[in-house]
């Protein structure tokens, strides 16, 4: 902990994840996003990275609920019909495959299978799961009123992509004033190289520790 005047703050990533100061976040590991059956293997894009690191973030799920963590996943959702896309929205769809608004084939539907937490991925009843239908997970969820319920401070941010909805939640939690340590190696993209540019915006400016990092302080 350091000090300026009177006022102090958590200095290290050890003192940010403590339990009973902070809560995991994943992100999005759906089987749209992450299966090789789902609908982003379908369209073609390389999901080597988002699968690559599930056995990772099985693990810090692992050590955080023996810790006493509360875990939260986070569940990309799109309303049958698409009656929850906005004109912008329905634009982005549209150039993921969208064609007209009963498609059944799509990203993450709400009640299909691809919507589901990714099935490598090891879900206990005692987590959250928080459905969102925007890319921060902070939008018209009970995400921080959970947090502040129980005092955390501290978000720590795992999942997918990097660009997109997991770049967006960071921002938001900074915005509330929570802590916000990135899992370096539990975070993943599509593209590497969007991947690696957002990376190097957030090394330096928030904590970016291992997964290993974290694992070894929850077990301690």
């Amino acid at each position: 902990m350091k000090w300026v005047d009177d006022r102090s703050y958590f200095d290290s990533v050890e003192e940010m994840v403590q339990p009973g100061r902070v809560a995991l976040l994943v992100i999005d590991q759906q089987n749209d996003f992450t299966h090789p059956e789902g609908y982003y293997a379908k369209f073609g894009l390389d999901l080597s990275m988002v699968q690559d690191m599930t056995p990772r973030i099985n693990g810090l799920t692992d050590a955080a609920r023996s810790a006493g963590v509360p875990v939260i996943w986070s569940q990309n959702i799109i309303k049958q019909g698409f009656v929850s896309d906005s004109p912008v929205w329905l634009a982005a769809h549209a150039r993921m495959g969208l064609e007209h608004l009963s498609q059944e084939e799509f990203y993450t539907l709400e009640g299909t299978w691809g919507a589901e937490i990714f099935e490598e991925c090891t879900v206990e009843d005692a987590d959250i799961v928080l459905p969102k239908l925007r890319s921060t997970v902070f939008h018209d969820t009970p995400l921080e009123a959970l947090l502040r319920a129980h005092g955390l401070e501290t978000l720590v941010i795992c999942g997918q992509v990097t660009e997109g909805c997991v770049d967006n939640t960071i921002r938001g939690a900074r915005d509330r004033d929570f802590y916000t340590p990135l899992v370096m190696d539990a975070v993943g993209s599509t593209s590497e190289e969007r991947h690696d540019r957002v990376m190097a915006i957030w090394t330096g400016r928030i904590p970016t520790p291992t997964s290993e990092d974290l694992i070894g302080i929850w077990s301690s």
